[in-house]
């Protein structure tokens, strides 16, 4: 019973987890897109012809797209990240330097594996008989961890979503962003530009480096939380 109830938990929060993008896409873009390139002023579809509960399925496949383009996203990030070399002659330099850095994919796991927590994680593992201890990736000591202590998944598995979900909302937000920039270059307008509007797309440029902080904490959480819980 009690692993049927962590099924259904899980299946939730997937479900979850794919529709709130793809309902705050279909949202965003009902606010920005021009009613002159719709089929109403409502929404980007006749809804007419559809049954109002379709709305869900439509956002639900969104939300797939948008977790796809996540993950786009954040490969194209690294390659950037990985690319800027900022010579280090001052401390300004060298604080942007870092700055620019921690905005790497994998950085949370280079601070991980040199701090004191994970490495008396692998010393409990060796000292509760498991082998190669030594030659294994972080993620195979975090999976070792959480198979021994399944009390933690709930609480790991909320933090992951957190993060998610401020990735998938900066997903969003990035997309805009590049549309009003295509708008810009091109003589076609599809986007509203109205005062309030000008305000959202300015706001947009300000949330995403916070969307991703905020991501970047909670997923950092979730890495540590198997590790600084030996059991």
């Amino acid at each position: 019973m009690e692993d049927a109830l962590k099924s259904i938990k899980e299946f939730i929060w997937d479900i979850l987890g794919y529709l709130i993008p793809g309902i705050t896409l279909v949202i965003l873009f009902n606010f920005i897109i021009s009613p002159e390139i719709i089929t109403n002023d409502n929404f980007i579809f006749d809804w007419e012809e559809f049954k109002n509960y379709l709305i869900l399925v439509i956002a639900y496949v969104l939300g797939y797209l948008i977790y796809s383009l996540s993950i786009f996203k954040l490969k194209i990030q690294n390659f950037v990240i990985e690319k800027i070399n900022i010579p280090e002659s001052n401390k300004l330099f060298k604080y942007i330097n870092i700055l620019i850095k921690s905005k790497h994919g994998d950085f949370w796991r280079e601070n991980i594996e040199n701090e004191a927590f994970y490495i008396s994680a692998k010393d409990f593992l060796k000292a509760n008989n498991y082998s190669e201890i030594d030659n294994m990736k972080y993620n195979n000591i975090r999976n070792i961890l959480m198979s021994r202590n399944p009390e933690m998944d709930q609480k790991v598995y909320t933090f992951m979503f957190r993060s998610a979900l401020f990735d998938h909302i900066s997903t969003i937000f990035y997309l805009i962003v590049l549309m009003v920039i295509l708008q810009l270059n091109i003589d076609y307008k599809f986007l509203k530009t109205d005062l309030i509007h000008k305000v959202f797309y300015v706001s947009t440029l300000v949330l995403i480096p916070l969307l991703g902080n905020c991501k970047r904490i909670f997923y950092s959480i979730a890495q540590r939380l198997p590790i600084s819980n030996l059991k």
